[in-house]
């Protein structure tokens, strides 16, 4: 299982911000406070990027031998 399976599972049961900030981080206090205001609605959108982003990388690897992704 990797890292991003183990946040989409954390994410399947709604944690509180403080759990969920164990596992992730934000950059900014403002980007927190945003992530916050529409909580439940941006733990369904972060679920959908981790698939999205597991999707993509999982047709790279199917061409290249690995991936290098700057500026996460």
């Amino acid at each position: 299982m990797t890292r991003l399976d183990e946040v989409n599972l954390l994410l399947e049961k709604q944690p509180s911000i403080e759990l969920l900030k164990s596992h992730i981080g934000f950059f900014f206090e403002c980007s927190e406070e945003d992530f916050i205001k529409e909580y439940e609605d941006n733990l369904e959108s972060l679920k959908e990027l981790i698939l999205e982003f597991k999707t993509w990388i999982n047709e790279k690897l199917k061409e290249n031998d690995y991936i290098s992704i700057l500026g996460i």
